[in-house]
């Protein structure tokens, strides 16, 4: 009974991370200008996705799990490229980071398995957890939070909290379940703090 409550929430995030970037790729694509985004959070947002596919690849993760990192990967550089083109990203990075990705995604195995000996999992959730502080600061500096999508930052709470759900019941690893839990509280307290800076925008 518990595979299948697993199984049914690991389903559920897999749909939610299918779309869960739409609105803030929306949210870009229909402005002409950047103001209060923090491309810092964005750059840091790519190294967790692309440290997720390499934790994948390492732990011979579920097949969801896979296919959640490969669509946030392709998700991110769909908004990269949506950043390029509002001048935010220069074509030497973007190239650069598409290189770095399909380095990443095609190489064998046997070369990803030397990377063993690096805490994957630590450096990906760290850049999850960092990118946020990054855009808080960015937000609290120009007092304003337009240019990101609180739904964005609603589906990723929803999603985290069915794949943390899912690794307990399946046992996954001690370290990623914690960094699970941490995560739905530390975001959270960030759409709560971004939706504040929100209103009081609004409002003025």
């Amino acid at each position: 009974m518990s595979i299948e409550v697993a199984q049914i929430a690991l389903d559920i995030a897999v749909c939610i991370y299918v779309f869960h970037l739409i609105p803030q790729l929306w949210r870009t694509a229909s402005q002409n200008e950047i103001k209060d985004l923090s491309m810092t959070m964005v750059r840091l947002s790519w190294v967790g996705w692309v440290m997720d596919i390499i934790y994948a690849k390492l732990n011979n993760m579920p097949t969801q799990y896979f296919i959640v990192s490969y669509l946030g990967v392709l998700q991110i550089m769909i908004w990269i490229s949506l950043l390029l083109r509002l001048r935010k990203v220069t074509v030497s990075e973007f190239v650069s980071l598409g290189m770095c990705l399909l380095i990443v995604l095609f190489s064998p195995l046997k070369w990803i398995l030397k990377m063993k000996f690096l805490p994957i999992l630590s450096i990906g959730q760290l850049c999850f957890w960092s990118c946020w502080v990054s855009q808080l600061i960015k937000s609290f500096i120009q007092k304003s939070a337009q240019d990101i999508s609180l739904i964005t930052l609603s589906f990723s709470i929803i999603g985290t909290t069915c794949s943390f759900t899912a690794a307990i019941l399946l046992g996954w690893e001690t370290q990623y379940i914690i960094n699970l839990l941490i995560s739905i509280l530390f975001h959270g307290t960030i759409l709560v703090v971004l939706s504040y800076l929100r209103f009081q925008k609004s409002s003025c």
